[in-house]
């Protein structure tokens, strides 16, 4: 019997995710969708959470993750992203573009936090006025997404 398999009377169970391997396309079974595994020896087709549970060692994620803050692990901890750093994230990108077409120097990204436009960017966006030259209309062409000389409403195709 192989190490890291359970014999259970008599049938071969796989415990550890080393006796899987993913599916490839054209064999049975396979799925451009699901993402499945195979075990070589059985044939035993598991789905992703499976094979993920396995590689934890059999527990679930609630469990791994309590197993790990118990040994002292700390789990990663992320800065959600808001809409305002994404919409930043793109203004900023514009000045730099701006900047290097032009050949000015680049300004830091506390720099452009602290220009007028990026302050009235957000009230800008949030206007109802959908005229060509209005508030909406400068906000999307502060961040790129306009150009200045389109005469139609902004959210109106032009013919």
């Amino acid at each position: 019997m192989r190490s890291g398999c359970l014999a259970i009377k008599g049938a071969y169970v796989a415990d550890k995710a080393s006796d899987f391997r993913r599916l490839a396309q054209g064999e049975a079974g396979y799925s451009k969708t699901k993402r499945t595994y195979v075990n070589e020896r059985t044939g035993e087709v598991i789905p992703l959470s499976q094979y993920q549970k396995l590689q934890r060692g059999g527990q679930n994620y609630r469990e791994y993750r309590e197993s790990r803050m118990r040994t002292g692990i700390q789990p990663r901890s992320y800065k959600a992203r808001t809409n305002t750093d994404a919409l930043f994230s793109e203004y900023y990108s514009k000045q730099v573009r701006d900047s290097q077409i032009n050949g000015t120097p680049i300004p830091s990204p506390e720099q452009a936090r602290q220009d007028p436009e990026w302050k009235l960017l957000p009230t800008f966006l949030k206007s109802k006025d959908r005229r060509p030259h209005g508030r909406k209309a400068t906000a999307l062409i502060w961040l790129g997404r306009r150009d200045d000389t389109w005469s139609w409403n902004v959210g109106e195709t032009p013919d």
